[in-house]
């Protein structure tokens, strides 16, 4: 048997051992496999919401229809590209959906094999720095089924981890020789980061010239010339990618999203210690009695990868230069990897000096300051210390004396069933028969349930990810939903329904142009059905025990507002500053959606004396209210020749410390 032919077989068993434990580490999973789905540490929110991200992508490639309108947040456009989009996942949850018919069903299954082929990823990269198969099966069983893909059951997309481990995986075999199989690999993973985690392709791509830095030898011209092949065909995989993301970041230019340093969710946020393991641990919680809030972002570095690696450096008396059965320098280079994703995993929130080094990335590269979470870049510092630990058990494994505890200490830290699960059909077999009557209503009108979110808390967006798994039932588009970011309007109707039901509130429903009201009732106090009478003005078209329907009639479009086209200030704007500008009043309420040409001439007088201008375009969108006779702009950016500012409601407005400007 060749040595290919070997290798093949090899990769075969690993991944065969890693379904077994896949379906051993997910229990009670596989008895609900077609009803319920992991949640992982998460509120079942999250799960629910990546479910509905892939049954969208499903359903607009089945169906023809535009996908990056997924049809919350009426009547905004491009709606799923304020989320992470998962491409490549959804195209595979639609072909398994196809052959099962079941949705739960599709999603576990992708669930499952994405888990397994981590764990091969795994076993392949590590299996390059150790002859031991054992050590390197124990690394790849620590991403396929540790803490930290179990914890993050629910966000799918951090579960493709595979793809940018595979990609590292062939270019450290291209250092060996080059194999064209190696070479379209390593772009193939590319590609596939990028389509199933933006995140992870942003930082992957970040890397690969680091990596390749470090893994190819450069002394020779083959080197020389290896190295400008695994570039050159990362940079067409690249090119690829930017077919796809161009659209997605042209949806999130036009509402204006941004993410300044110090809104971004850093590990410094989201949990106190960035070491110890997670809640549900049976390590931390049995041997540690360190119960973590199962609420917060759950990660775990791997505490036993790392005390492995240590005892059998203080073994080897810290000389490990004979562990690695690839070049020297493919060590350094994971501990780099693993060192710089958890620096810049802090976030804005850990500086040396006065200085953090994730304001670079955020500033200078190219996607950063879209990322909603930088803590979750964490997960390639899981991966270093997985493979780093391999030679590290390899070395262990010869001294019989303590390899078998720490043997048993790895499986505790693995340990985390049972896993929580999210019952799929939640939200909507008690809501059937009111389901069933907006099915029948088929106009184009969009739906609006009640109450909403007056929060970021899970139960609040618990409300709003529920209403759209109804949608994905009665085929309306909604004005509610859950993403990485809210559109203004939507925040603008949330604190009007909240404090004015049946003035501000009832207005701003005709505003966004609602058909049909879906009121749960047991969701609000026992008095409110008067109030919502009163909002509406009638009884309910139709009412189901605690559901009440309403119909409403389409209202006249609103006279549009006429945008001003210039303003003069006082003295030189600067990012950050709010205009107000004089409008016309709208004798309606009114709702101003982005448009590509909207524009607005601000001038001043400059340092000399001499007036100056910049023309700025307006993004984001915005309720104006009946008689509102002012418009407010924050200035994003303003450079010399041109500048960016979005709309902002008044009531934004008021809860800012800094006045607006005249």
């Amino acid at each position: 048997m060749n040595a290919d032919a070997s290798w093949k077989k090899e990769l075969r068993k690993a991944t065969a051992l890693y379904a077994g434990a896949a379906l051993i580490f997910t229990w009670p999973l596989v008895w609900h496999i077609a009803s319920s789905i992991p949640s992982g540490s998460e509120p079942s929110t999250v799960a629910l919401f990546n479910l509905y991200v892939l049954e969208h992508t499903g359903h607009a490639l089945s169906h023809g229809q535009p996908y990056w309108d997924a049809g919350i947040f009426w009547p905004h456009s491009g709606t799923l590209a304020w989320s992470e989009t998962q491409p490549f996942t959804g195209f595979l949850f639609c072909l398994l959906h196809a052959v099962t018919g079941q949705p739960f069903l599709a999603y576990n299954l992708l669930f499952l094999a994405y888990l397994v082929f981590q764990g091969t990823a795994t076993y392949a990269l590590a299996r390059q720095l150790t002859e031991d198969r054992i050590a390197a099966f124990a690394s790849g069983l620590w991403l396929a089924v540790g803490g930290y893909a179990m914890h993050q059951a629910a966000v799918i997309h951090l579960l493709a981890g595979g793809f940018p481990i595979a990609c590292l995986a062939f270019v450290l075999s291209l250092a060996r020789g080059f194999r064209p199989f190696a070479l379209w690999g390593a772009a193939v993973a590319y590609v596939l980061t990028w389509l199933t985690c933006a995140q992870f392709g942003v930082f992957l791509t970040f890397l690969l010239p680091v990596g390749v830095a470090f893994l190819i030898p450069w002394k020779t011209p083959w080197d020389r010339r290896a190295v400008l092949m695994i570039l050159g065909a990362c940079a067409a995989a690249a090119f690829i990618c930017l077919l796809f993301l161009l659209p997605q970041k042209a949806h999130l230019d036009q509402m204006g999203f941004e993410r300044p340093h110090e809104e971004v969710l850093g590990t410094l946020d989201v949990f106190p210690d960035p070491v110890l393991p997670a809640h549900g641990h049976w390590l931390t919680t049995r041997l540690l009695h360190a119960d973590a809030d199962p609420n917060v972002y759950s990660w775990d570095l791997g505490v036993v990868l790392i005390l492995i690696w240590l005892i059998a450096a203080s073994l080897a008396r810290f000389r490990i230069s004979g562990w690695y059965a690839t070049p020297r320098g493919v060590a350094p280079a994971l501990a780099v990897i693993a060192l710089a994703s958890l620096l810049i995993a802090f976030g804005g929130r850990l500086s040396i000096f006065g200085f953090a080094p994730y304001w670079i990335l955020h500033d200078l590269f190219p996607g950063w300051s879209g990322i909603r979470s930088p803590a979750r870049i964490v997960f390639f510092t899981t991966v270093g210390l997985a493979i780093l630990a391999a030679p590290a058990i390899a070395y262990i494994r010869h001294h019989r004396y303590v390899t078998g505890t720490l043997f048993v200490l790895l499986a505790a830290e693995v340990w985390t069933m049972p896993i929580p699960l999210a019952d799929g059909a939640r939200g909507i077999k008690d809501h059937e028969i009111a389901l069933e009557w907006l099915k029948q209503h088929k106009d184009d009108g969009a739906v609006l349930e009640l109450p909403l979110a007056e929060g970021t808390t899970p139960a609040h967006l618990e409300r709003e990810v529920l209403a759209m798994r109804r949608a994905r039932v009665h085929n309306h588009p909604i004005v509610n939903g859950y993403s990485g970011h809210f559109p203004e309007p939507f925040w603008q109707l949330a604190v009007a329904v909240a404090e004015d039901q049946t003035g501000r509130g009832r207005r701003y429903i005709g505003a966004l142009g609602v058909r049909h009201v879906l009121v749960h009732l047991h969701d609000l106090p026992d008095t409110a059905g008067n109030v919502v009478r009163q909002m509406f003005g009638s009884e309910p078209a139709a009412a189901f025990g605690q559901d009440w329907l309403f119909s409403l009639r389409p209202g006249k479009p609103p006279p549009s507002v006429k945008f001003p086209e210039r303003t003069k200030l006082r003295t030189a704007p600067s990012a950050g500053d709010i205009l107000r500008l004089a409008i016309r009043p709208p004798e309606a309420a009114t709702l101003l959606l982005p448009e590509s040409d909207r524009r607005v001439t601000i001038e001043w007088k400059g340092v000399h004396g001499y007036p100056e201008t910049r023309t700025v375009r307006v993004l984001g969108s915005v309720i104006l209210d009946a008689r509102e006779e002012h418009v407010h702009l924050q200035i994003l950016h303003l450079s010399r020749s041109w500048g960016t500012a979005r709309l902002v409601s008044t009531e934004r407005v008021k809860q800012k410390t800094r006045s607006a400007r005249p």
